[in-house]
């Protein structure tokens, strides 16, 4: 069986990744819009073919996101656990 961490990375699943966590050009980045986003990538988790790998990457551009924007701490500190808890 194939290890999901370790396993082959595949380009095309490594771009749908990175699009849950990308912004639209005219997608306003606030709160609500970063929670709807973390919590795609929460739903993620545990299904088959998901690289935890690609999972923390997600959710490091999330942050950088949050820490550009100026949306405060508590989202920080709340995409910050749910990464803890994925690695």
């Amino acid at each position: 069986e194939e290890d999901s961490d370790e396993g082959p990375r595949d380009p095309a699943a490594r771009q749908d990744v990175q699009k849950i966590v990308a912004f639209g050009k005219d997608e306003e980045i606030n709160h609500e819009n970063v929670v709807k986003k973390l919590n795609e990538v929460i739903a993620m988790r545990g299904r088959r073919g998901t690289n935890r790998r690609d999972q923390l990457e997600c959710l490091k551009i999330l942050r950088a996101h949050v820490e550009k924007q100026n949306l405060g701490v508590g989202i920080y500190i709340k995409i910050l656990l749910v990464q803890i808890a994925v690695s």
